[in-house]
């Protein structure tokens, strides 16, 4: 559950338009023409949407895309695609699913029980994303709960001196599982803090112990300092 502060409701109109799109895709990215053709459509029609999520985005650094719930999962699909066109080239660095979608529980690990780590997407390679999207199509598995959203950048400036120079020692591991695609090469071990101008520190954090990856210590999670929820209605 996200305070209603981080929701953005879609309008049934803009959702549905958007859904008429394909998700054609060049590789692992959504084909270039299709996500020029859904931008005409958010600057025009969706102009106002745009603005509410960059400015959510720059407030909080996370959003609550609110779809309509008569939507078909298959519309969904394209729907939350078009919205999370708004930030950027949408792709998926992971294989399988549909398109930019993963499908089930199994592939993201969201079927692991009512607690997960706290970790941010692709913490072990050079050119991790933007933003990370998790689209919910029911309830979760686990009977739902509580979604904790950290500001990690903010937290880091809260930090000691001694645990900053404990967190930009490259000694953090994450078991990566599968082949990534988009996302640059793979640095392990890596640093959690990678210095740059105050509050705008790059964190990689993965939930893990201060030591090189072990298989079985790490779990998918899709909380991040950056990130777009698109749940199906409220």
């Amino acid at each position: 559950m996200f305070p209603s502060t981080f929701r953005v409701p879609v309008a049934p109109s803009l959702a549905s338009t958007l859904a008429e799109y394909d998700l054609v895709m060049d590789g692992h990215t959504w084909a270039e023409p299709e996500v020029t053709r859904v931008r005409k459509v958010l600057r025009a029609a969706g102009a106002a949407l745009v603005h509410r999520l960059a400015d959510r985005l720059a407030l909080d650094g996370c959003v609550v895309a609110a779809l309509p719930s008569e939507l078909s999962d298959d519309l969904l699909h394209r729907a939350a695609a078009g919205v999370v066109a708004a930030a950027g080239t949408p792709f998926c660095p992971i294989g399988g699913g549909r398109a930019l979608w993963l499908d089930g529980t199994g592939q993201t690990g969201l079927d692991d029980g009512p607690t997960r780590d706290l970790g941010i997407e692709l913490p072990d390679v050079t050119a991790p994303p933007d933003y990370a999207s998790l689209l919910r199509l029911g309830p979760g598995p686990a009977g739902g709960g509580q979604v904790v959203v950290a500001d990690l950048r903010s937290a880091a400036v809260l930090l000691a001196n001694e645990d900053r120079d404990v967190l930009r020692r490259p000694v953090f591991g994450k078991d990566r599982s599968g082949h990534v695609r988009g996302v640059g090469g793979p640095m392990l071990p890596f640093p959690v803090l990678e210095d740059g101008p105050p509050g705008m520190s790059w964190i990689r954090w993965s939930g893990t112990l201060p030591t090189t990856a072990t298989r079985g210590t790490a779990r998918h999670s899709n909380a991040s300092p950056r990130c777009w929820g698109s749940p199906r209605g409220g």
